[in-house]
């Protein structure tokens, strides 16, 4: 099986309006961390529009889907987003094994430094690749009407 295809039918979640400026800050948000426990690996996936300055995306992990003091980062799940990459896209692939699941870290934020004067634009979406068990259960706002799943 090819990796990318580790990740069709698996859950998807954009964590941010493609449209909106990019602030610094967590992605989901401090309240809405992504629970990693039901994926082998999880990635996010980052798409760069017009940017201005050059940004660093950190993969931290938490033992709450909201942040407490205990936050700490995925050692290596980083990249940096420089500000002439306007349009390119960029991937941080984390085998969940590598978080610190035996103490109970396994929600995981997307932490973006460096945005500056409100004129920097990044999408980025959340994906759960190779689910423990099916059928996923997709976000509120997943668009069911544009997806089929068969299972049984």
């Amino acid at each position: 099986m090819s990796r990318e295809n580790s990740y069709i039918n698996t859950y998807r979640n954009s964590v941010n309006a493609f449209g909106t400026a990019i602030v610094d800050g967590n992605f989901p948000a401090t309240t809405l961390f992504e629970d990693t426990t039901e994926y082998v690996h999880f990635r996010f996936y980052i798409k760069a529009g017009v940017l201005d300055s050059a940004m660093t995306c950190q993969v931290m992990q938490d033992t709450s889907r909201t942040v407490t003091g205990a936050i700490k980062a995925v050692t290596g799940a980083v990249v940096v987003v420089g500000a002439t990459q306007d349009g390119e896209q960029f991937i941080i692939e984390v085998e969940t094994a590598r978080l610190d699941i035996q103490n109970n870290f396994r929600f995981v934020t997307l932490a973006v430094s460096g945005a500056a004067a409100g004129d920097d634009f990044l999408s980025i979406d959340f994906e759960g690749g190779i689910a423990r068990r099916a059928p996923v259960t997709q976000p509120a706002n997943f668009p069911a009407a544009n997806s089929v799943l068969i299972v049984g």
